[in-house]
């Protein structure tokens, strides 16, 4: 079974400190840290192994590159597949309009 490397965008991590940060003041730290696991651990977990079973996000269409999206809670992780490496581009949570 094939294992893609996973890597982030710059964007992609200032996506995660954000919602970090904002859990941190709504959340508290114990759910903040849970969140923060289980968002890795999807995305270490499935997109290593499986990425091209998620879905093409329809950003797709609109700029002629075959971007996926993994639903995680009310966030959605896109990302490219390239070769052997899955590039996550954002990690777009309900503050993103």
């Amino acid at each position: 079974m094939p294992t893609y490397r996973i890597r982030f965008n710059i964007r992609a991590l200032d996506d995660i400190e954000t919602s970090i940060s904002w859990g941190l003041e709504n959340w508290g730290e114990e759910l903040t840290i849970r969140w923060s696991r289980e968002l890795y651990g999807i995305v270490y977990g499935q997109l290593s192994v499986f990425p091209l079973s998620c879905a093409v996000a329809p950003e797709s269409a609109e700029i002629g590159l075959e971007i996926r999206q993994l639903i995680f809670d009310r966030y959605r992780i896109l990302f490219t597949v390239m070769d052997d490496e899955v590039l996550i581009l954002y990690v777009r949570g309900p503050f993103h309009f």
